[in-house]
């Protein structure tokens, strides 16, 4: 089974990205990284994030921004991330 969440990329914040409600209880459920990852494209490029929890919420963090700036990923563009 494959397991996956989409996120958007927006206008006024692009040095993080919110991760969907659920992302906490994968974390227990699935053994999610709760403090790095690795974040790899479809062509092979690799980013190392941080995760971050701050009041329930869980953000993508530190080296976020490279990944946008790099991607060249437009306001208000959509990610899909998928878990391996």
């Amino acid at each position: 089974m494959v397991y996956r969440f989409a996120a958007r990329v927006w206008k006024n914040d692009k040095k993080t990205l919110i991760l969907p409600a659920g992302y906490g209880d994968w974390i227990k459920t699935f053994a999610y990284p709760d403090k790095n990852a690795v974040i790899r494209t479809l062509d092979g490029r690799m980013f190392e994030v941080k995760v971050m929890n701050l009041a329930s919420d869980y953000f993508l963090y530190n080296s976020w921004l490279d990944v946008v700036t790099s991607l060249k990923l437009p306001d208000n563009s959509w990610v899909v991330f998928q878990y391996e």
